[in-house]
């Protein structure tokens, strides 16, 4: 193919607006991930947008697993009001603990009519309206949807075995 750029799971951000050290959660406009290595700001950042990891939290939070996290002020947090929603926690965390199980969400796509997100400004504000669709990898629309496609047949033919 020759318009491959990368695989997806982790994104090359050529002149990164931010330094980042390996493993800082960061999020520019509305792409968030986790800093594969150090990188100086204007350096290529290796984003690993993929995944579960421990992300920092606010210490006086309670969060509990399913629960959608977004980012304020550099850690994730339950009030999603803070911004786009990038993870979901993957299991409780208590009062007085400061990291979370969280697995990363696809990336926001904006709605209609809706401008797409600076990439050089790294925010914490709200970039979701009523009209942004979420991303799905796998492309379906979930298991209660009657708008599903049925499945197309194999192309390749199934030869039954003859029993000798």
């Amino acid at each position: 193919m020759k318009n491959f750029i990368q695989p997806g799971h982790a994104l090359t951000i050529k002149n990164s607006p931010v330094a980042a050290s390996s493993g800082d959660q960061i999020l520019i406009g509305s792409i968030f991930g986790v800093s594969v290595a150090d990188v100086e700001e204007g350096g290529n950042l290796v984003l690993q947008i993929e995944g579960v990891f421990w992300f920092r939290k606010n210490r006086s939070e309670v969060i509990t697993t399913g629960q959608q996290l977004s980012v304020d002020s550099g850690r994730l947090t339950n009030d999603i009001s803070t911004g786009p929603i990038v993870a979901v926690a993957i299991e409780d965390a208590v009062e007085d603990q400061i990291l979370v199980a969280a697995k990363i969400l696809p990336t926001v796509i904006p709605g209609d009519n809706q401008p797409a997100p600076d990439p050089t400004r790294i925010t914490p504000s709200s970039l979701l309206t009523e009209n942004d669709h979420i991303l799905d990898p796998i492309g379906g629309f979930g298991p209660e949807s009657d708008d599903q496609p049925e499945p197309e047949p194999s192309p390749i033919p199934i030869e039954e075995e003859e029993n000798a």
